[in-house]
């Protein structure tokens, strides 16, 4: 069995600056667990679950190629980019090539200095929290305020 693979990096802010680190992979799909399904992924342990379940059902909607798969990332564009190289697998079974996957998400190529000035992370705006309620204070039956 063999399957192509790129590089999915994310931007991550440590102490105020940030980085493009390796989240994990988009796969071709070579096995027949998943038939609805073009490409598969293989992420970093601990990541937000809700950000694969939301890159799964676009995989389903829009079907992409390994080529065009930056479909995938929809509103995560500005936090998500593909790594250009295409990388090929093989294996005897699907789980054995998904093994060899995780273990290649933590050797994976790491981004050179200038690329990150290349694709700069668009700046994130910073809001105030505000209340969302307004204290009222009651006033007596004809519209007089209440003693203090």
């Amino acid at each position: 069995m063999r399957s192509r693979y790129r590089f999915v990096e994310k931007w991550f802010v440590y102490e105020g600056r940030g980085k493009w680190t390796t989240w994990g992979m988009l796969y071709e799909n070579c096995g027949t667990e998943f038939p609805d399904r073009s490409l598969l992924f293989r992420t970093i342990p601990d990541d937000d679950r809700q950000t694969a379940r939301y890159f799964d059902a676009r995989i389903r909607e829009f079907a992409p190629s390994l080529e065009n798969a930056t479909v995938v990332f929809g509103d995560y564009a500005d936090r998500f980019r593909l790594r250009p190289e295409v990388h090929t697998i093989e294996g005897e079974t699907h789980q054995e090539i998904r093994q060899q996957l995780w273990e290649r998400i933590f050797t994976a190529p790491q981004p050179e200095a200038g690329e990150a000035a290349i694709e700069p992370m668009p700046a994130w705006e910073e809001h105030t929290a505000q209340p969302a309620y307004q204290v009222l204070r009651e006033s007596g039956e004809a519209g007089e305020k209440e003693p203090s």
